[in-house]
């Protein structure tokens, strides 16, 4: 070894780990921040579940069925995987395919059209833009 990398470790305390570095646990915080964002998937799916209702809107149809896979894929990812005894990279599979499943829903709803609110349903597209 070099002189300069032998007297850097003496100086950090050879080979040992610092002592004065704090470990914290941000488990607490995970849970938190995974229950909480499972609660407002949750208000977020239900308000789409009643708007879809309440119009027969098939956009809000998928928006409340991308939601709700969304919010399913926080639960796998909070731990549903362990208590269904799959190992992390499973878990990690599963959570991350819900969440691609969720958001192709939700930009699909994005671009569905719906008949009836089109406005006039004798004009042509065409007609439409042109005003007449």
């Amino acid at each position: 070894m070099t002189h300069w990398v032998v007297a850097l470790r003496e100086r950090a305390g050879g080979d040992r780990p610092p002592r004065d570095r704090i470990m914290i646990d941000f488990t607490p915080l995970i849970v938190a921040a995974r229950v909480l964002a499972f609660g407002v998937g949750l208000v977020v799916t239900l308000a789409a579940v009643r708007a879809s209702r309440r119009t027969g809107s098939l956009a809000l149809r998928l928006l409340a069925v991308g939601s709700g896979v969304i919010t399913l894929s926080t639960a796998v990812g909070g731990g549903l995987d362990r208590a269904l005894g799959l190992e992390l990279e499973t878990g990690v599979l599963l959570s991350s395919l819900l969440l691609l499943a969720g958001f192709a829903t939700l930009a699909f709803s994005l671009f569905v059209t719906d008949p009836r609110l089109n406005g006039d349903d004798d004009l042509t597209a065409s007609e439409r833009s042109s005003g007449n």
